[in-house]
């Protein structure tokens, strides 16, 4: 997981120097939106080489692999990923909690989030601000790609395939909440579940590889009642009650 973090870290720094590049001679954001998709097919192909390097060497088969063999048993009861997995995503969502409201940098952060030229005009050192929310979200991306094979199935597309749901996770939980994120994940994660076992149960097994609309119907049904999220109308409920008394 350190060298995950370390690696997705870095990567994702070599990012933004390279879309700061592009925006400094005057790239919009259609030409920006456009690098990006390039970087990303650039890293994908990459990603491929080195799987086909690993199984042409190492005889190791580096597609549509597992690593739940290398796993442990909890007292027999779960596998070491359920809780280590789950104490990781608590642990960062409180972090970050705190790293974003009780640290110089982090409210410096959402401080640029919230108004830019404020925040320019203030003295905060925005290359340096932008520069650490790349790495650290580039890292997050990296632990949790370490983790995702201990479980899953992985493949060089799993990216792709893993950024739906991460989307569908944003937007129910809350564009602007930390636990907002972290609910979104386990409600898109459960009802994706429940959903497919029941397709699966009733239509039989054909409808698997369909499983990817269930949150992508889950995404448009939020963004059409609660736009901002189940963060926000927590957040209102919590007003009004106040409001109330």
């Amino acid at each position: 997981m350190p060298f995950s973090f370390l690696a997705g870290g870095v990567l994702s720094l070599v990012f933004y120097r390279i879309l700061s590049l592009l925006q400094d001679k005057g790239i919009g954001l259609i030409g920006l939106m456009i690098a990006s998709l390039g970087l990303d097919f650039i890293v994908y192909g990459f990603v491929n080489i080195f799987a086909d390097y690993i199984t042409y060497t190492l005889k190791v088969f580096a597609r549509e692999f597992q690593l739940r063999a290398a796993d442990f048993m909890v007292f027999d009861f779960a596998p070491g990923v359920f809780f280590i997995s789950l104490g990781t995503a608590v642990a960062l969502a409180i972090f970050f909690h705190l790293f974003l409201t009780r640290t110089r940098l982090g409210i410096a952060m959402r401080a640029i989030v919230q108004n830019y030229s404020l925040a320019w005009s203030q003295g905060i050192n925005i290359e340096f601000v932008l520069s650490v929310s790349w790495f650290l979200v580039g890292g997050l991306a990296g632990i949790a790609g370490s983790i995702w094979p201990m479980w899953f199935t992985t493949s060089p597309f799993t990216g792709a395939i893993m950024l739906t749901r991460i989307l569908a996770a944003v937007v129910v939980g809350g564009l602007l909440s930390i636990y907002g994120s972290l609910l979104g994940g386990f409600i898109i994660g459960g009802v994706e579940g429940a959903v497919l076992f029941g397709l699966i149960t009733t239509l039989g097994t054909w409808v698997g590889p369909y499983r990817l609309i269930i949150p992508v119907a889950i995404t448009c049904a939020m963004l059409i009642l609660a736009p901002h999220g189940i963060a926000d109308l927590i957040a209102k409920f919590r007003e009004g009650k106040t409001g109330s008394w």
